[in-house]
């Protein structure tokens, strides 16, 4: 479906092309022959050639020295975020497979397990049990992975600060990522409580298992990525 702002400049353009013939004293197309807008046309011939040729040389510089390179760097921020996504993902796995001490045999690759239908089905309950007794040693992953959470807010907080959202449902969403993301970046007075806060959340984004939803079929946050 085309937007409002596609069409208006579809029918600008095509009207102030229509102009321009008035300059040359070219016809007009055939459906506007003997019309109230053929006479117009003629009548203020300089005035309607003059306006059309500006609008159209304004919005060639527009498009070349404004849109364009709003093009560009809205693909390189989107292409970052991605590439960040992706290495939020192994970073937290790599984590999460050390803390439950997983041996090397049990999974094919890292990269394997970012795709959320492996990692939920390689963590299964017995395996996320081993998760949270990993985490809940004083060995450092649990700062491991609120590290790379904090640098995903980032990224992602970047993205929500130089980026105009086509789509008001994927803005919202990018919104509430940041939030949950910012909250887990605080400082904790309950450890305990902490812990059961920061794993709900990796299992929910790294399985797409939903508090409300239950279990996705598809990567939300890919989605979101991928409206930019």
């Amino acid at each position: 479906m085309l937007s409002v702002n596609k069409v208006f400049f579809t029918i600008s353009i095509f009207v102030c092309i229509v102009g321009l013939t008035t300059g040359v004293n070219a016809p007009v197309v055939g459906f506007l022959k003997d019309t109230w807008f053929e006479e117009f046309l003629y009548s203020w011939s300089p005035v309607v050639f003059n306006v059309s040729c500006g609008y159209l040389i304004s919005l060639f510089m527009w498009y070349l020295f404004v849109y364009r390179p709003y093009l560009h760097e809205r693909n390189i921020i989107k292409n970052n975020i991605v590439v960040q996504y992706k290495r939020f993902k192994w970073s937290t796995i790599n984590l999460l497979l050390h803390a439950c001490d997983a041996e090397d045999k049990a999974y094919n690759s890292i990269d394997e397990l970012c795709e959320y239908k492996k990692f939920r089905e390689f963590f299964d309950k017995a395996k996320w049990y081993a998760v949270l007794n990993g985490l809940s040693d004083d060995n450092g992953y649990l700062d491991s992975i609120r590290l790379e959470i904090e640098i995903f807010y980032n990224d992602v907080s970047y993205v929500l600060n130089n980026v105009s959202f086509k789509d008001s449902e994927a803005h919202e969403r990018f919104i509430i990522l940041n939030e949950n993301l910012f909250r887990l970046t605080q400082d904790y007075s309950c450890r305990v409580e902490y812990e059961k806060s920061l794993t709900t959340f990796i299992r929910s984004l790294l399985a797409q298992i939903s508090v409300v939803d239950g279990v996705l079929d598809r990567d939300v946050v890919q989605e979101m990525i991928d409206s930019i």
